[in-house]
């Protein structure tokens, strides 16, 4: 087996943009499961920033609802941060089991959770993406406050908790009122539209978090629906949602609480996480708060992938009998100038769809514009996709290069699903690629384009590690994702398609938006 530091990996369990997780023990008497959180092979300084933040901002947390760092490792040219492990999986998978839950058990599960949320903004951390799937569970069922990969650090001097808010620079945020307002991120249906639109974290942008994930556990549905991006955001944005006092097996105090906390203007919600906490244990009656106990399946097989922290399931949006079309990871929001229009799929794919970066235009009206995460410096049919986290020990074949001939296009990818980045040259019609090195001339395959040459992207579509096409025809404005490459020339590979809606535009790689999964993002030519 192979080992980081003293623990030796069992198994991968996780992978994100920035980071893979494995499921790890430290040989001895008592070898206790632990996760160990690396950042992903290739993926550059800021993904190790990243880890050594989130490792920082976790080591100085100290509550009994937040996942515990165990360790911080060197892990050759990165860092390692060894964590508990949660045997009891996420909210996530119970709410899939389950639907919804009654008060009391929302009750007991969310004021735990806004307790850590508390403890967290009383050491100017903020966590920005509270969701269910961040929200994990012991064996015993005992609540974990998991994932601070998108936390900063809070300032003195700004409103919130204990004088707690803004942050200190980390990112190009905070800092002067006049300052430049950048990039937060967070998850779709989840994220506080004020957040998005100012920039600056608050507590009270927790306290919406939970509020969302309140609402989810008490009626089965997210507060704005479920649909595209832009629809979903609008409705966040006008504070627009079926009212929670409608449900008659909700209490009033309860229903007043969350619509509270919901509010659009973060002056109007409870003024900390520690009020939300008391105010929710006040909301019922004190013999119906009890833990609701764990999914009896957790969906997370030793070989199969979950969130970054190793202990959920790929989707992230948070389950539940009205949420299952709504399936989307942790992304970037924030104004920003100008950029190509994101086309929104008509046809929503099976897996993995159109995933885009959603901006909140103050200057136009108040509206909510989606934008490519495309500059203009890059070409549109060259996408180059790093290794994945390749299992310790892998040793990648020596391929031949490929020619490169006049007006064709080179993009890497990983096709084999080792980490191991494989060279795909590319005419508009017709990839090329070795992926054996006894192979004497490289793999060929067509891919029938009736609307024309088209744009190649090579990303992981199904989340099962390896890369496989994807083609986007500009003279349709239709994308075919193929769920693997022929075993040999002349085969076929049935592809599902989306209809983007936008032609002649231009197709990039967005990698893992969508729980793990890579999509396409397909922006309109100016």
């Amino acid at each position: 087996m192979d080992t980081v530091g003293p623990y030796r990996l069992e198994a991968l369990v996780g992978r994100g943009t920035a980071g893979s997780v494995w499921r790890a023990r430290r040989p001895g008497p008592v070898a206790p499961v632990v996760a160990v959180k690396r950042a992903r092979a290739g993926a550059g300084a800021d993904a190790a920033d990243r880890l050594r933040r989130e490792a920082a901002l976790l080591a100085d947390l100290d509550h009994p609802h937040i996942v515990r760092v165990l360790d911080v490792l060197d892990d050759g040219d990165g860092l390692a941060i060894v964590m508990s492990f949660a045997r009891g999986g996420s909210l996530h998978d119970l709410l899939a089991e389950r639907g919804r839950l009654d008060p009391g058990a929302t009750v007991a599960i969310l004021a735990r959770v806004a307790d850590a949320l508390a403890s967290a903004h009383r050491r100017g951390v903020f966590h920005g993406d509270v969701k269910p799937a961040n929200i994990l569970f012991t064996t015993d069922g005992e609540p974990l406050l998991g994932d601070f990969g998108v936390a900063q650090t809070l300032t003195p001097g700004r409103a919130g908790l204990d004088g707690i808010g803004g942050l200190d620079g980390i990112g190009g945020l905070g800092g002067d009122e006049g300052a430049p307002r950048a990039m937060v991120e967070g998850t779709v249906g989840y994220v506080d539209p004020a957040l998005v639109e100012t920039g600056r974290p608050d507590p009270r942008n927790d306290v919406y978090g939970v509020a969302v994930v309140a609402y989810l556990c008490l009626t089965g549905r997210l507060p704005h629906g479920g649909g595209e991006v832009r629809d979903v955001l609008a409705a966040a944005d006008a504070g627009a949602h079926p009212a929670l006092h409608d449900e008659p097996d909700v209490p009033t105090p309860l229903a007043d609480l969350v619509e509270a906390a919901l509010a659009r203007d973060p002056a109007d919600r409870p003024e900390t996480a520690a009020a939300l906490a008391a105010g929710l244990r006040a909301a019922v009656a004190p013999g119906s708060v009890a833990l609701p106990g764990t999914a009896a399946v957790v969906p997370v097989p030793p070989d199969e992938e979950g969130d970054e922290d190793g202990v959920d399931p790929p989707s992230d949006a948070g389950g539940g009998a009205g949420d299952a079309e709504v399936a989307r990871g942790t992304r970037a929001f924030g104004p920003r100038p100008p950029r190509p229009e994101v086309a929104e799929a008509r046809e929503r794919p099976l897996v993995a769809g159109l995933v885009v970066v959603v901006l909140l235009a103050g200057a136009v009206a108040g509206g909510l514009w989606l934008r490519a995460r495309l500059g203009a410096e890059q070409d549109p049919t060259t996408v180059a996709v790093d290794g994945r986290p390749a299992p310790l020990g892998v040793e990648c074949p020596d391929l031949a290069p490929l020619d490169v001939p006049p007006g064709s296009r080179e993009l890497t990818a990983d096709l084999r699903g080792d980490g191991c980045p494989t060279q795909v040259v590319w005419d508009g019609r017709t990839m090329r690629f070795r992926v054996d090195p006894d192979e004497e001339r490289p793999r060929a395959y067509q891919l029938d384009a009736d609307g024309g040459p088209g744009q190649l992207v090579m990303g992981d579509w199904d989340c099962d590690g390896a890369d496989t096409p994807a083609f986007y025809q500009p003279g349709t404005g239709r994308v075919a994702y193929f769920a693997e490459v022929p075993e040999r020339e002349g085969g076929e590979v049935e592809a599902r398609t989306e209809d983007t809606g936008v032609t002649d535009g231009r197709a990039t790689l967005d990698e893992g938006g969508d729980g793990g999964c890579d999509g396409v993002a397909v922006a309109a030519e100016a």
